[in-house]
């Protein structure tokens, strides 16, 4: 494949720290803008900017990209119930600046824009194709629904292609937010108990599979975005997650307070069986990935 130009944003968070090194094994050439400062040591072929992702910041990188990935934006419910309106600006504004970028370039470039299982809501049902309807119970999976609806509306009234992809559960090395990095730290002082009842369901994709998928997806990019699941499709309970790290902590298994957190869905499991047809599989089985995460957690 000739390499391509690319641009990340949010290039120092979780998920676009592991993509940028995904692109750069591929040969691709990326910039990463980021509000929070380079962590990663200089590498060959990737230029780093720091700042907000608004349109005055997106015209300096040094080129016109051929692919967009828009990682930036937040990533917490909590976050977002306690300030919606940050959380508004995080999600739906930095996609209409990301958006307004590429609508002044020509071609314009193909995006990928990373959204979440949220936005299927409680709905009860414990398997989401992408036909199921969008019901988000949380100021967040709200915020998301919003931002999937401004790359349709552009694509439609400014030929802008792009794809939309929910994530469910990722995790992995470096993931110091979440339900895994919350409980590490829980369960190695010995407070191990937890909100909800622990039967609750999570489909847990490992970094490395969603990093391999959100490139694979960037062909699929279309005026018409289409929708894709990324997820392991397997309904994981949270008490078998965290036994299983606490497990592999050698620390005491957890307990659970009964007590379900407001905008928690009790199910999200993902049928990916369209993003299977488009040749991507996933590989981190989830006793290796938890395997991994706790060696990481362990030296950190």
């Amino acid at each position: 494949m000739k390499y391509k130009k690319v641009l990340v944003t949010g290039s120092s968070g979780f998920i676009g720290k592991h993509l940028v090194d995904e692109l750069l094994l591929q040969g691709h050439r990326v910039v990463g803008l980021d509000i929070c400062a380079n962590s990663s040591p200089k590498k060959r072929g990737y230029n780093f900017l720091k700042g907000r992702v608004e349109l005055k910041q997106l015209q300096q990188i040094p080129f016109k990209p051929d692919w967009i990935f828009h990682c930036a934006g937040g990533g917490s419910v909590g976050f977002a119930e306690a300030d919606p309106q940050h959380d508004f600006q995080m999600n739906v504004g930095t996609s209409i600046e990301v958006l307004s970028f590429a609508r002044n370039i020509n071609p314009p470039p193909r995006i990928v824009y990373l959204s979440s299982a949220a936005v299927y809501g409680n709905t009860g049902s414990k398997r989401h194709p992408e036909k199921s309807s969008a019901r988000p119970c949380s100021s967040y999976g709200f915020h998301k629904k919003m931002a999937e609806s401004a790359f349709h509306f552009y694509g439609k009234r400014w030929a802008i292609p792009s794809v939309v992809i929910r994530i469910f559960s990722v995790y992995g090395e470096g993931l110091t937010k979440q339900v895994f990095w919350d409980a590490a730290r829980k369960l190695r002082t010995g407070k191990g108990t937890f909100s909800g009842t622990g039967k609750e369901t999570r489909d847990f994709i490992h970094i490395q599979d969603v990093c391999r998928f959100l490139v694979c997806s960037v062909k699929q990019a279309s005026t018409i975005p289409p929708i894709f699941n990324c997820g392991w499709g397997k309904a994981i309970s949270i008490r078998t997650a965290l036994t299983l790290l606490a497990k592999n902590l050698r620390a005491k298994e957890p307990k659970f307070s009964g007590k379900v957190r407001e905008g928690d869905p009790r199910h999200l499991v993902a049928d990916s069986s369209l993003a299977m047809r488009i040749g991507w599989r996933p590989s981190v089985d989830f006793h290796e990935g938890i395997r991994r995460y706790a060696e990481w957690v362990k030296r950190n």
